[in-house]
């Protein structure tokens, strides 16, 4: 999901250009920039801040907003099936 993030930037990019030190620079994995000179550095940095934007900014916020109400439709939803499932008598 992260590379989405970064998908419209990526496609301007050959795909031979694009090496794991690239992918480690932008979604955080490494602070050196790549060796490699065919990708600019400042669309590098464009796509690593719109990494930490999208997905290290905004997702654990929305986790936090909205993880109590998930945690409790979770537990319902499972405890609704430890009953369906432990049922003496389930429908047919």
């Amino acid at each position: 999901m992260a590379y989405y993030t970064i998908a419209h930037l990526v496609e301007t990019i050959n795909a031979e250009d694009l090496t794991e030190d690239v992918f480690d620079y932008v979604f955080c994995l490494s602070e050196t920039l790549p060796s490699n000179e065919k990708v600019p550095k400042d669309l590098l940095a464009k796509m690593r801040k719109e990494f930490q934007f999208w997905y290290l900014g905004r997702f654990v916020f929305v986790m936090f907003i909205f993880g109590l109400r998930v945690v409790g439709i979770l537990c319902y939803c499972f405890l609704l099936l430890v009953d369906f499932w432990t049922c003496s008598n389930p429908p047919k």
